[in-house]
């Protein structure tokens, strides 16, 4: 019998037939790198060569396909569940603020209370990579629905909302209750769009500028149109301008904006009111006006200039009701208000770090608290604010904007303010709130009635959101 030749050829061969067939599901560029040295040195035939690199070629199309249909799960700022190849994606979020206030006035209509500010949960994330949406409701006192939006991203310059989100108006409302200067807004919010439902077109057409125009009910939060012949639409637009990006300085803030409102009011929804920052009593008060509509007109300006840990933010907004009322009086009635804040974060994060979307977004301290014997973020500021409606008066024509008997239509508020950043999701805040009032205001606590011409708190929040 002849001994059997077995050469070094077919050696070679059969390796590499048994570990391509073994280990199909880790092929890779390596896999065909081999083939091809093993080609080269003519251990492999044309014929061999191409039916083993098609089989890897079938194996690296099976494990990608795979990939794509895994979930990815993970937790930052929340629970996250994405698909492997980054196209799709679920947040799991939401957000508690729990707050007390005390007021120095025992006998004033604000009492002294624990409270739940704000209890949301919420589910946002994107579908094929371009479709970001977000829904949340809170629960704190009776539910209610906040945002339900999809926001489509055709292009960075050119993106689509539509649904109930915040109209783009007021740099201090436009950022999350999480994340403001202090534990509540300031007087000039108080008679911005805010919440709405509509559509609006925004994105950034160049470095460090954004704009943002919408078309919206003009009624608020979950409140659909109910006479378009009374209230028409609200259209709004923001443009705003971030030098500090412009430049590339990414230790600083060199914000500009500007922002204008313009729509029909049905005069059955037209009656103002405004409460102080410390949520405290509600100091002006007026009816509604009268007549066919009221054409209602509003805009604002915002600024804000940061370097490090320190920055100073202001705002100036300006409302007016235009109409006639249903006794033939022609009115123009406007309210202005801002507010000045100076914040420094004396643990020394930045706060261009937290500054994104043209809004600020998430302060993360430079060492959590309890973490190698780390202090958490503390931040010290003040801001003082003003409402100034005196065209709204007790002896206007009715049906012209007349002040309610018994409140304000001028007040100013400072604001004193403690925050400790635990970590990136915890804070606890401290704020001391003096309002003054241009007249005594009416207050009726049980049997008894008094006026105060002034209001002082102290408030306090723990907040945690995910």
């Amino acid at each position: 019998m002849k001994p059997s030749i077995f050469r070094p050829r077919h050696l070679a061969v059969a390796i590499s037939v048994t570990l391509f067939t073994a280990n199909l599901a880790y092929a890779d560029a390596t896999s065909n790198e081999l083939l091809n040295i093993l080609k080269a040195k003519s251990i492999l035939t044309e014929q061999e060569y191409n039916a083993l690199a098609q089989r890897v070629k079938d194996d690296e199309e099976k494990t990608a396909k795979k990939r794509t249909d895994e979930a990815i799960v993970k937790f930052k700022d929340g629970l996250t569940i994405s698909s492997a190849d980054g196209q799709h994606s679920i947040h799991l979020g939401g957000r508690i603020q729990a707050d007390y206030r005390a007021f120095s006035n025992p006998d004033a209509q604000n009492a002294d209370t624990f409270d739940i500010r704000r209890a949301y949960l919420q589910a946002d994330g994107k579908f094929y990579d371009r479709y970001n949406y977000m829904v949340a409701a809170n629960f704190a006192g009776a539910p209610a629905l906040v945002y339900a939006y999809v926001d489509a991203n055709f292009d960075k310059a050119a993106k689509v909302m539509v649904g109930q989100f915040k109209m783009p108006m007021g740099m201090e409302e436009l950022t999350s209750s999480r994340f403001i200067n202090f534990q509540e807004r300031s007087l000039a919010m108080q008679f911005v769009p805010a919440i709405d439902r509509g559509v609006m077109l925004h994105g950034e057409p160049a470095k460090g500028v954004y704009y943002a125009l919408s078309v919206s009910n003009g009624t608020g939060a979950n409140v659909a149109e109910s006479d378009n012949l009374q209230d028409g639409k609200d259209v709004t637009g923001r443009l705003v301008v971030n030098f500090a990006e412009m430049i590339g300085d990414k230790n600083a803030i060199y914000h500009l904006g500007g922002s204008h409102s313009n729509g029909d009011l049905s005069v059955t929804k037209s009656a103002l009111s405004a409460s102080t920052e410390a949520k405290g009593g509600k100091f002006f008060n007026t009816a509604d006006f009268s007549g066919d509509s009221v054409d209602r007109s509003r805009y604002g300006l915002e600024t804000v200039l940061a370097y490090g840990p320190v920055k100073l933010q202001g705002e100036y907004i300006n409302n007016n009701f235009k109409g006639r009322s249903a006794g033939g009086v022609s009115y123009d009635r406007g309210l202005d208000s801002y507010y000045v804040a100076l914040n420094w974060m004396i643990t020394g994060e930045s706060y261009a770090s937290a500054y994104k979307g043209f809004k600020f977004d998430r302060m993360r301290p430079k060492q959590n608290f309890g973490m190698n014997n780390g202090l958490g973020g503390w931040e010290i500021g003040v801001r003082y604010s003003k409402l100034d409606a005196s065209d709204f008066t007790t002896t206007n024509a009715a049906g012209t904007g007349v002040l309610t008997t018994g409140t304000a239509n001028q007040a100013d508020a400072w604001t004193l303010g403690v925050k400790w950043l635990i970590n990136p999701n915890t804070r606890a805040m401290l704020n001391y709130v003096e309002t003054n009032f241009d007249t005594p205001v009416k207050y009726t606590s049980g049997t008894v009635t008094g006026t105060a011409d002034k209001e002082k708190a102290i408030t306090m929040r723990v907040q945690l959101d995910f």
